[in-house]
């Protein structure tokens, strides 16, 4: 680079303000860390230090430090700038929470269905109001996204975008929306599967009852088939949360694979 120490120190802070804003805005939307639990000085050191393992070697391109100058000549592009890599981290970071609502999404489904609504209370982590269900399956998602190596494929796939779209960069707006659509349809698809037994047992109560009543009206089978219907619905779900963990599974891994560049 022909560059003297002034500007290569200057490159380096302008280059570090960049990738630290889009960190910072990966963060604050990831699960957990997105929590009212997790403090901002946690973020903030967590967006530290993913800005320090990655400037360096944005700063070895020499077209982008080409960019960078270039851009730093006119503050205001500069500001925007800075607003577009915040607005780009948020985006990375929507992927993920949207994959995981739709864990939430069957358990709210779940516990409507099976009449355990009721058994809800407000969660410190997600900041909202969640039922008991939804609460045990965000924390076995979560246990398994750890297990399969989800956090090191996401960090691997994010650190990777800063070199297919660096911060000075720019990408289509429709690549953007094919790919908050690929996760929104993930998250769909996710939710139904969680859910699809419990609704299916449920259904077939709710037929039995209404069969049954027709068939022996002297019998009061809907209050015993309600009360039961509680039970039914842990049982069903105890027995398939092993499944749960194989569909979070399959489709988080499309996910990374469609939306990131990750090394498996």
């Amino acid at each position: 680079m022909n560059f003297c120490v002034e500007n290569i120190s200057l490159i380096s802070l302008q280059t570090g303000a960049l990738v630290f804003t889009r960190c910072l805005g990966m963060i604050c939307f990831v699960p957990v860390f997105s929590g009212i639990e997790v403090s901002k000085l946690t973020r903030f050191l967590l967006a530290f230090l993913l800005t320090i393992l990655v400037t360096p070697s944005l700063l070895l391109n020499e077209v982008f430090a080409s960019d960078v100058v270039a851009l730093s000549s006119t503050p205001l592009l500069f500001v925007v700038s800075l607003f577009k890599e915040a607005a780009w981290g948020s985006v990375i970071g929507l992927t993920l929470k949207i994959f995981f609502e739709g864990v939430n999404f069957a358990g709210e489904t779940i516990a409507k269905i099976g009449g355990i609504s009721v058994a809800g209370s407000f969660d410190h982590l997600l900041g909202e109001e969640t039922s008991s269900i939804s609460r045990l399956l965000f924390w076995i998602a979560l246990s398994t996204f750890v297990l399969v190596r989800g956090c090191e494929l996401f960090i691997d796939g994010f650190l990777n975008v800063f070199f297919t779209v660096p911060p000075t960069g720019s990408t289509e707006l429709g690549s953007v929306i094919e790919c908050l659509g690929i996760v929104l349809t993930a998250s769909f698809s996710l939710g139904l599967k969680i859910a699809a037994p419990v609704i299916l047992s449920t259904l077939s109560v709710y037929i039995f009852i209404g069969v049954a009543g027709r068939v022996f009206p002297q019998m009061n089978l809907t209050t015993i088939g309600f009360s039961c219907n509680s039970l039914l619905t842990l049982i069903v779900l105890s027995l398939g949360i092993s499944s749960c963990c194989l569909c979070f599974q399959d489709e988080l891994v499309k996910i990374l694979e469609r939306v990131f560049i990750v090394d498996g």
